[in-house]
């Protein structure tokens, strides 16, 4: 088996677990050490039950907790993040972390689970998002991109489980209240997808082993649950009947969704990694 569980996402927070038969690892980890303590022991997990972390982008809601955890951790768990971005990370808190250093677009190995970090749009130094593959269960996690390239439609293609973003409508972005830079921001191509254009990547990746699409990052604003859910059901759901829609939230953890496959997931005696650990200063 191998499962995602959204512990929470939106402006003001964001982390997903992964979980294999082997380890437990966190994507993000945008709240505060205590919240995280909270939400995963909501999961019967320890905080220390985690056996390395995956970051995105150095945005605030994406980092907020790495230095509180990694006291907790004595720096024991892993970082994962490219060079920029752990640069990024080090300029904001000025205190040194355990990052181990992958190259975007280069795929590596970790305990017998296959990564893959691949470049995304988003106003962030040098974004990613991942593709976990696990024997036959493949998970992607695509967020904080303002645009949908070819690349992204390629390498998503033929995941089991998507957790992306659905982050707007246009319209109330564009009636709302909020500033003009925040609009342009938004509607750019560095910064959040809207609903149509979330439909339109899900139906450029849909496959019949498509069984389940999270939606991440809602706009309390400029969208809601609702409004998000129509447009999937108008414009995805003819082409899938099958699929599970799930809406993630700031407040509280999402459903959990657990790919069951046959193959056999035990690690070959010669895995090797290739990443390379180092102390960004």
């Amino acid at each position: 088996m191998f499962s995602l569980t959204p512990l929470g996402s939106g402006s003001k927070g964001n982390a997903v677990l992964l979980q294999s038969p082997r380890a437990k690892y966190l994507v993000d980890v945008g709240f505060s050490a205590k919240q995280m303590r909270i939400r995963l022991e909501a999961l019967g997990i320890s905080i220390h039950e985690i056996d390395a972390v995956f970051i995105t982008h150095e945005h605030g809601d994406h980092v907020s907790g790495l230095k509180q955890l990694n006291k907790i951790w004595q720096g024991s768990v892993p970082i994962f993040a490219n060079s920029e971005t752990a640069r990024a990370i080090f300029q904001r808190i000025q205190e040194p972390l355990p990052f181990s250093i992958f190259s975007t677009g280069v795929p590596f190995d970790l305990s017998g689970l296959d990564i893959f970090p691949f470049s995304i749009q988003h106003d962030a130094v040098d974004p990613v998002a991942f593709r976990f593959t696990l024997g036959e269960a493949s998970i992607g996690i695509c967020t904080d991109l303002g645009c949908v390239q070819s690349s992204i439609v390629e390498y998503l293609s033929g995941v089991n489980v998507l957790y992306t973003e659905a982050n707007h409508d246009v319209k109330l972005v564009q009636a709302s209240t909020r500033t003009q830079w925040y609009k342009n921001r938004v509607l750019g191509r560095l910064g959040h997808l809207s609903n149509h254009t979330c439909a339109q990547l899900l139906k450029s990746i849909n496959h019949e082993y498509l069984e389940a699409v999270y939606f991440a990052h809602l706009s309390q604003e400029c969208n809601s649950p609702d409004l998000l859910l129509n447009v999937m059901e108008e414009e995805v759901r003819p082409y899938n009947a099958q699929v599970k829609f799930y809406i993630t939230t700031q407040e509280s953890i999402g459903d959990q969704h657990t790919v069951w496959f046959q193959r056999d997931t035990s690690i070959p005696s010669n895995a090797s990694a290739t990443w390379q650990e180092c102390s960004i200063s």
